[in-house]
């Protein structure tokens, strides 16, 4: 009992570490679930919408915040995990989120990675997830860049407003299985009383299970030429990619433990490669 109440004291001192408007990642039955700071902080309360403020660079709109963190221990040294975009961004018109941007786009960022909300068009599909790595001790806190945009024209500003970015964490993996699709009300010039409005709606229309489009798909880890950004599309490119990363014993191609099993053993085996190519060969559909 007495380890109980310490584990419980440390996880509630550790929320001094974490901001209120961060996403907060835990595992609920072998899933990635997120949460936010309760108010006062003395724990952690189920959320799925989240509000990003963003500022004034010119003719970009962007912000950092919120975080997506979790408490030490949370995951293994490592482990890599992150948002996949899922489809389309929608509009706040006064009263729902039901409307398609068709002049606006969100990028979505980190170092080298990026992806886009489709602009019609442009299928209204998943994009490939961002992922990050947590620390040492397990814990993840990584701020991805986020960007609304005028669209085709990116010299324009993009309109004011309140914008809806739907996402889903998702393990590179595949050990934990995705989030459910939350949700980023992106504001550019809104008044508090609309910002709280279309979260609240937002809220419930995720939590009635809005329809969602196909998840991300995980053997797709590259593009042409075997760039680093993958394309939707599996190819040769992806195979060669991914033995690249289990000859240099890049932990991205650690995805399974022995007899195939989908948790990750820190080794590199064939059972490995097995479950790659067999999520290759299954296709994304």
């Amino acid at each position: 009992m007495s380890s109980l109440v310490t584990i419980a004291a440390a996880s509630i001192a550790s929320l001094g570490q974490l901001h209120s408007g961060d996403v907060v990642l835990t595992i609920q039955n072998s899933a990635l679930a997120t949460n936010a700071v309760a108010t006062p902080p003395s724990g952690l309360a189920p959320q799925r919408v989240f509000v990003v403020d963003l500022q004034d660079f010119g003719t970009a709109w962007f912000a950092n915040d919120p975080g997506f963190d979790s408490f030490s221990g949370t995951f293994t040294p490592g482990f890599r995990l992150g948002p996949a975009i899922q489809g389309s961004l929608r509009r706040w018109n006064g009263q729902d989120f039901h409307t398609i941007a068709t002049s606006q786009r969100t990028r979505m960022a980190l170092g080298g990675q990026q992806r886009f909300t489709p602009v019609p068009p442009a299928s209204d599909s998943a994009q490939p997830p961002i992922f990050a790595s947590s620390g040492s001790t397990g814990q993840f806190h990584v701020h991805f860049g986020m960007t609304l945009q005028a669209w085709p024209d990116l010299s324009q500003a993009p309109d004011d407003g309140l914008y809806l970015l739907l996402v889903r964490l998702v393990s590179e993996s595949g050990a934990l299985a995705p989030s459910s699709t939350i949700g980023l009300v992106l504001e550019k010039n809104a008044s508090p009383e609309q910002v709280t409005l279309a979260s609240q709606w937002a809220s419930t229309w995720l939590a009635a299970g809005q329809p969602g489009p196909t998840p991300p798909c995980l053997p797709d880890v590259a593009g042409a030429n075997q760039s680093s950004v993958p394309d939707g599309v599996l190819t040769a490119d992806d195979i060669i990619v991914f033995l690249a990363w289990y000859f240099a014993s890049d932990t991205r191609a650690d995805i399974a433990g022995a007899n195939q099993a989908t948790t990750p053993d820190s080794q590199f085996t064939a059972d490995d490669i097995i479950v790659y190519l067999s999520r290759y060969f299954a296709g994304c559909n």
